[in-house]
């Protein structure tokens, strides 16, 4: 998932996606409509999105 896939799918969530420091990670900071504020850190925006909105595991595999 992207940034803006994210942004256009959960609407009522403000992303962050900053780097403070050349070279170090990334912090994206997602605030929920309470003002919770949760961190994911990763070298790129693409580590940081799948740290935040992980895959589905499949339903099926080879052994179903």
């Amino acid at each position: 998932m992207t940034l803006d896939e994210a942004r256009e799918r959960y609407p009522d969530l403000g992303f962050a996606l900053y780097a403070l420091v050349p070279g170090e990670d990334l912090t994206m900071e997602v605030v929920t409509a309470d003002g919770t504020i949760f961190t994911f850190n990763g070298p790129s925006e693409a580590a940081v999105m799948d740290s935040a909105f992980p895959a589905p595991v499949p339903t099926e595999n080879a052994f179903d």
